[in-house]
């Protein structure tokens, strides 16, 4: 009893205390938050935890206080030692005085670690899925993007976009399943200069708004929906340190950009451009002879206040109006094509810190309208969009982060198109019909996501999205599981997979909102050292649905299914202080399924080969020379053709070996040589590029004699030349 007694009594004078600690991981360079940082006790590991996107961590002390019976207050009897490390940062260990306040932690950046050519990083959103960062510097330093944000995505061994295209195709997967998310709201046809099959030259972003953008290769987090593929995920800056003007001039663009903080919380950002096409067509008149015209004008404006201590809204308003002129041929038909279009998309996200949570709403209106002319086709189609979230993430838990959210995504597609009756015969003289479309589609989506640290070498997530059936909808249901294994700083391991979900955008050639589906399993693995990188990847997938696949030029069959196996490896080495190269190869074998029978895919590529070597020497120049090579894509030949006396053109008999041949290997030698010039608050950024330096005449696709008995082949882009000066002034 007396035992007892005392027992009781010990407990009533001590306490074991779990005070929440709060604290931010920051990069002492820069300032910027660090996601996916390490944090634990130092004695005991189990009991850890990662920051959040903002760098902001929540975690339960070890203290155990006990009253002192003399003078009645706590005293500590136990003082850990925190540790915080995270890969290409050395780590640090402190011993937290206080859980009063927010505790600031400022890793510094390994001797050697060239952040700012770093293709290849850890992705700050999430640990638990395949993700490469690109940065400002890897956009503009990267031959092949010509200073486009989404153009950069090509050269990672992920990236199996075949046409050329700033649309993103990933790991074997159309680019209709992946989607680009701006600022957390998803931005449809994401292209300037596009054709009527959505597939445009160059992204709308402008890259000098650009912080970060991640590329999710596949198994994409279902903390975002609409997508069945691959993810790429575009944010703006959040914080401006000074105050700037950039007034830019190239061959083809002019353009000014204007930074300006509005007291020490809020700031402004806006930009305009203008694109002309005289210059750049009179210097590679032979290398672009069928391109007649091209012009573009935009702007943005980029707001973002602090409302209070918590609160952050930030809005960015985009407007564009551009047009084209292009020598077309299709079949046995060439005559000029000629589009234009309008433009306006809005986003505006609210955010707010709690301490052991994130509470984040986000809108988008966006609107468009686009004409196309084409001998006898004739287009017309305006779009509209509306999407609103609300994500709301709790850290409050040891090991278990959980984030839930819905979102709501009315897409609205008007048509008014004079069609061909026949797909063959193009010329304004054939007889053609008259459609009109007038598609809307309400999709409202909800999702659960789950993070457990099992152990900190560890980490398990799982997922689900589900919608709520409207109008003709079926009810789909999405998931996901993940696992994360680090056994090194240097190394790590994910398995992932899931089924996924997401609608088609409409197109003259498809005009419905199709629900595809997909299968996907991928393991990836790395390791990441300072002056050495090797990733590797395999994966499988099975994209369902009805999809359209161009066949030859306007024909398209449609798929059911589509099976992929691939595999891709990566190799980036830094040779001292100048000099690094990457490269990589990605094998696919895909396989599509049309109706009962299977047949290989125009995209069956047994290898796709990419290089970049970059000397980097500030006082003189950056040079940048990238390499890109695989094998031609499949088609089915044309063997034949039949005159059709009322369409007044020869009908293609197509051979029934579908995708028997196959066009060219692919090759493409790019260059990019740049020079930045500082003298106090003013720089001055001089580039040059030169795309095709070998002028190779890859075949893209072919183009008829009237009857099929002879072809011409239609190349790819030949060399071209680009350059311009950016004069810029910090103040």
């Amino acid at each position: 009893m007396k035992n007892i007694i005392f027992i009781l009594l010990f407990f009533a004078q001590t306490t074991f205390a779990q005070t929440i600690l709060v604290g931010k991981v920051l990069d002492k360079s820069n300032q910027q938050p660090i996601f996916a940082a390490n944090i634990y006790w130092k004695s005991a590991m189990q009991h850890g935890t990662t920051s959040d996107f903002d760098g902001v961590f929540t975690l339960k002390t070890l203290q155990t206080t006990e009253k002192d019976t003399k003078k009645d207050t706590p005293k500590d009897t136990q003082k850990d030692t925190l540790v915080v490390s995270f890969i290409g940062y050395e780590t640090k260990e402190i011993v937290p005085k206080s859980t009063k306040d927010t505790l600031i932690v400022q890793l510094v950046g390994n001797i050697g670690v060239l952040q700012e050519v770093s293709v290849v990083a850890q992705d700050p959103i999430s640990q638990d899925f395949s993700v490469v960062k690109l940065e400002k510097m890897n956009i503009y330093t990267n031959p092949i993007a010509a200073g486009d944000a989404l153009k950069a995505i090509t050269i990672l061994p992920s990236s199996t976009n075949t046409d050329e295209t700033a649309n993103p195709a990933l790991r074997g997967s159309s680019a209709d399943r992946t989607r680009i998310l701006f600022n957390g709201v998803p931005i449809y046809n994401p292209v300037r200069n596009s054709q009527l099959n959505g597939l445009g030259n160059f992204s709308l972003f402008n890259t000098e708004m650009i912080h970060k953008m991640y590329v999710y290769a596949s198994n994409p987090p279902l903390t975002f929906g609409n997508t069945s593929a691959g993810l790429v995920e575009i944010e703006t800056i959040k914080s401006l340190k000074t105050n700037q003007l950039q007034v830019s001039l190239g061959l083809a663009n002019t353009g000014v950009f204007w930074s300006k903080k509005l007291g020490k919380k809020h700031f402004l950002q806006a930009y305009t451009n203008y694109q002309f096409s005289s210059a750049f067509i009179g210097l590679n008149k032979s290398s672009v002879p069928r391109l007649r015209d091209f012009g573009t004008t935009d702007g943005g404006l980029n707001l973002n206040v602090q409302l209070g201590r918590q609160w952050v809204w930030n809005s960015f308003n985009y407007l564009i109006t551009e047009y084209f002129g292009f020598q077309t041929n299709v079949y046995t038909y060439d005559n000029l094509s000629t589009g234009s279009k309008q433009r306006g998309f809005f986003v505006n996200n609210l955010s707010k810190q709690f301490a052991k949570s994130v509470l984040k709403i986000n809108t988008l209106a966006d609107v468009s309208n686009q004409d196309y002319e084409f001998g006898s086709l004739v287009s017309n189609n305006k779009q509209q969009q509306f999407y609103a979230s609300v994500d709301y993430k709790y850290l409050g838990f040891r090991k278990i982060s959980l984030q839930v959210g819905g979102n709501y995504d009315y897409a609205k597609y008007v048509a008014d198109t004079k069609a061909p009756i026949f797909f063959y015969a193009l010329a304004p003289q054939t007889p053609t019909y008259q459609v009109q479309q007038n598609l809307e589609n309400h999709n409202i989506e909800g999702y659960v996501y789950l993070t457990y640290a099992a152990h900190p070498k560890l980490t398990l997530s799982a997922a689900s999205r589900a919608n709520v059936p409207t109008n003709a909808q079926v009810f789909y249901g999405s998931g996901q599981i993940s696992a994360t294994y680090q056994p090194t700083n240097e190394q790590r391991w994910l398995l992932s997979a899931g089924k996924y979900h997401n609608y088609s955008t409409p197109t003259v050639f498809n005009p419905a909102f199709n629900l595809l589906d997909s299968w996907q399993a991928a393991l990836d693995y790395e390791l990441k050292k300072a002056s050495f990188e090797f990733l590797a990847a395999v994966y499988y997938k099975q994209d369902g649905g009805i999809q359209n696949l161009a066949n030859q030029q306007l024909n398209f069959s449609n798929a059911n299914k589509i099976n992929t196996l691939g595999a891709e490896i990566a190799i980036r080495k830094d040779i001292g202080k100048r000099f690094s190269f990457t490269v990589c190869n990605t094998f696919i074998s895909q396989k599509m399924q049309i109706g009962n029978e299977s047949f290989r895919s125009a995209e069956d590529l047994a290898y796709f080969v990419k290089a970049t070597a970059t000397y980097n020497h500030p006082k003189i120049v950056t040079i940048a020379l990238s390499y890109l090579t695989r094998e031609g894509k499949f088609f089915t030949p044309i063997i034949g053709g039949n005159f059709n006396a009322r369409a007044g053109f020869y009908e293609p008999i197509w051979s029934n070996q579908v995708n028997s041949q196959q066009y060219g290997n692919y090759h493409n030698l790019s260059l990019n040589l740049n020079r930045y010039f500082k003298v106090g608050k003013t720089g001055l950024v001089v580039f040059a590029s030169v795309n095709n330096l070998l002028n190779i005449s890859n075949e893209r696709d072919f183009f008829f004699a009237s009857d099929y008995k002879s072809w011409e082949v239609n190349p790819y882009q030949l060399r071209t030349f680009y350059g311009g000066v950016v004069w810029q002034w910090s103040y």
